[in-house]
Formats: structure tokens, sequence, C-alpha cells
């Protein structure tokens, strides 16, 4: 059985290895039989490759027309947005929108603040569609592998300016909190100091050897010296302070200021003196290069005073430094203001009589004091009359034509009920009997 077992083993062998012999025999004899089987298992990869890359190219494209459709319709809200803004600001003028006023004076009208707020309205769609753009922009290239390093490149360009803005804003904070404390200060000390200065320029403060009328030009000048050292104070911390621009447009503003303001300055120092002269003061009746009127204006740089013809004349304060000023109604504080008129009567009648006249007109006119009285004086004994002149005092200097005019008439009435002729007689002495000109005691 053994033997029987073995022999049909053998043959076994044998026939198989027969057959892997006539196997490789017909694979050499024809190869190309086999050559599909082996073309098929190898292309099945990149079909799924290419498959599979078309699919993500059609994925990136509808993903950027979302993108593009989501732009789209923000920008068609924002729009619609700011159309329905407006129509409300419209909405609310002269309702909940009033006129914007500071100390009764009208700054703003409901017109302008509506305009006003349009253009905020337009300027924050427009902030709005920039910065979406530039958020939009970065990610519309990142959809795609090849144009991904453009994206970054756009992101650092954007990303890189903001990051440092920002940087800069806070590295320049602590700088910003000193400026700010340094105005404070200066600002509520100014503050004080115009309180102060309205006291007693009101009267309700009074300072031995200060004048009342000293007290604005005096907290002016504080005040700009105390604008100059705040600014000092600041400069330091300005941003771009030294920095070779900064430095070079503050010398140019420097030199144009000292080649221009010449006659600024003189006229300022003008202003500053005579304001401490005391000289006049708004509301004097004045005479200045024989131009009378009454100063309705005193500025640093100028004078403004209004004739009796109601003409404005405009004068330099740096040529009223050179100037004799004439103030009437500084004159009236006192006693009052002499106003003074001569007339030319013969020597038939007696001076007692003339002076008396004058006295008496000068009494009947409304302007004139009793007390001190009036007085005459003879200021000339000419050949052929002699010269009186009526004094009266008055307290007030803003009419005076008005007054020399009523003082004039009095005069020829009080001298035509006396029946004196007001005349400058020429005599010719002829020694025939003519009576005499010496008048009858």
């Amino acid at each position: 059985m053994n033997d029987t077992f073995n022999t049909s083993f053998g043959k076994s062998i044998t026939a198989l290895t027969i057959l892997t012999f006539s196997c490789q025999q017909a694979l050499h004899a024809h190869p190309i039989s086999l050559r599909p089987a082996q073309i098929s298992s190898s292309t099945l990869p990149n079909l799924q490759d290419k498959n599979a890359e078309i699919w993500d190219i059609v994925s990136h494209i509808f993903i950027l027309a979302a993108m593009v459709a989501m732009l789209y319709f923000f920008f068609k809200f924002s729009h619609w947005g700011y159309k329905k803004a407006c129509k409300y600001w419209e909405s609310i003028k002269g309702t909940k929108l009033k006129a914007f006023k500071v100390y009764n004076y009208e700054l703003f009208d409901t017109n302008l603040e509506v305009h006003f707020l349009k253009l905020l309205s337009n300027a924050i769609r427009w902030i709005m569609n920039i910065l979406i753009m530039f958020t939009a922009v970065p990610l519309v290239f990142s959809i795609f592998p090849k144009t991904q390093k453009i994206a970054y490149a756009i992101a650092q360009h954007v990303s890189h300016p903001i990051k440092k803005i920002a940087l800069d804003i806070v590295d320049y904070i602590p700088n910003l909190i000193t400026i700010t404390i340094i105005y404070l200060s200066v600002h509520y000390i100014i503050k004080t100091l115009r309180r102060i200065a309205t006291e007693i320029e009101q009267g309700r403060l009074v300072i031995k050897g200060f004048y009342s009328d000293w007290a604005k030009t005096t907290y002016n000048i504080i005040k700009y010296l105390l604008y100059v050292f705040m600014i000092t104070l600041m400069y330091p911390y300005l941003p771009g302070a030294n920095t070779g621009v900064f430095k070079g447009i503050s010398i140019f503003v420097g030199l144009l200021v000292s080649l221009g303001s010449s006659s600024v300055v003189g006229n300022l120092i003008g202003g500053i003196v005579i304001t401490y002269m005391r000289s006049f003061k708004i509301g004097d009746w004045i005479n200045l290069n024989d131009k009378e009127g009454e100063v309705i204006e005193r500025t640093a740089l100028v004078t403004r005073i209004r004739t009796r013809k109601n003409e404005i004349i405009t004068m330099p304060n740096s040529s009223i430094m050179t100037t004799n000023a004439t103030n009437y109604t500084l004159s009236t504080d006192n006693e009052g203001l002499i106003i003074h008129t001569s007339v030319s009567i013969s020597y038939n009648v007696p001076w007692q009589k003339v002076h008396a006249l004058l006295i008496t007109a000068a009494l009947q006119c409304e302007k004139t004091q009793k007390e001190p009285s009036p007085f005459v004086l003879e200021t000339s004994l000419s050949d052929s009359y002699p010269i009186y002149q009526i004094n009266a005092y008055i307290k007030d200097a803003s009419n005076l034509p008005k007054m020399y005019s009523e003082l004039h008439q009095q005069i020829q009435d009080v001298f035509a009920k006396a029946n004196v002729e007001i005349l400058s007689p020429k005599y010719y002495s002829v020694r025939n009997g003519n009576n005499s000109t010496v008048p009858n005691q």
C-alpha cells in the first residue's frame, strides 16, 4: 500500500511539474495576451485622481460663486441701508432733530445736520465695504491652490500696515495721556482766570491799583502765554516731533511769521500800551488826528470810531501811539467838560451887561450845568471891539455840535431881547466933534 501511495504521489508531482513548465512556456510564447489585464490594474488609480481633481475644481468654483454672490448681496444691502438711513434723517428733521445752538447762536441748522448725518452714513457704508473687500480678496485667492501664495501676500500687505498702526497707537497711549493731562491743567487754569477777569471787569472784585478795564486785556495776555507754554510742553510728545520734516515745517512757519508780522506786532504792542495807558475806552468821545467820534470797537490791532456824521473810521493802534488823543468823556467825569464860544460886541455896550447876557444865555441851554456856573472871559481887546468868550460846563459829550448850536441860538435870543447888536464894528476916528466910543456910566 505504501508503494502504491508513493507511486501515485510521484506521478502527481511529475504532472504538476510538467503543467507549470507548460504554463511558463505559454506565457513566454504569448506575452501580449496578458497585457490588457496589467494596463487596467495600473490606470485605475490615475482615473480616480483625475476625478477627484475635477471635483475639487468644481467645488472651488461653487465656493467662489457663493462668495461673489455674498459680496454682491452685501453691497446691495449696504446701499439699501444707506438709502433707508437717508430717508430716516429726513423724516426726523424738525421733530427729533433740532438745531444745535451755542449761547443762543444757531451753530448748525437742521438742514446742515441732516447733510452731515448723510455724509456720516455714506462714510460708514464705504468703510464697511472696503473692510469686506480687504477680507474677501485674500479668501478668494486662497480657494485655489495655485493662487494661495497670492492670497498670503495680499493678506500680509493688508495686515502688516494695520498691525503696525495698531501697535503705534498702543505705544502712543502714554504720550497721549501726558498731553491730555497738560491740556486739562492749562484749560482749567484759563477757565479760573476768565472767571476772575469777569468779576474784576464787572466790578464785583476790586484789586487796589488794578483798573477794571485792564481785566480783559490782562486775561488775554496771560491766556496766550499759557497756550504757548502748553504747546512747548506738548511738543516733545507729539507724533513725529523728532522727525526732520516736522522740524523743517516748524522753522518755515516761524520764518514766515517773523517776516510778515512786523506791523502786526507793532499794532499788538500798541493795543496793549493803549489799554494800560487808559487813554480811552469803548463809548468814549475822543479826537484822534482831528477825527472826532465815539469809540465803538477796540481790538488788539485797530481802533474804530464813529464820527458825528455816522462815518466809521479804522485807525491802527500803532498810529494812535504817536497821536495826541483828546478824551471828551473823561473830562466830564469830574466837574464836566467846558464848551465855549466867542462873540464880539461894540465898545458902546458895557462889559458887565455883556457878561450877564452871555451867562443868562448859557444857563438857558438844556445840557449846561448850573454848578459850576458859566463864566465869561474877555480874550481880546482889538481896536474896534472886544471879544468875549462864554464858558459853560456840560456832563454829556456825546452831542457837542447840537449843544454848540443851542448855545448860539440862546445867545442870539438873549441879546435880541436886550436890544444889543452882535457885531464887529469898524471905527474910523475923525476928530470933528463926533461922540466918544467910551460907554456911558
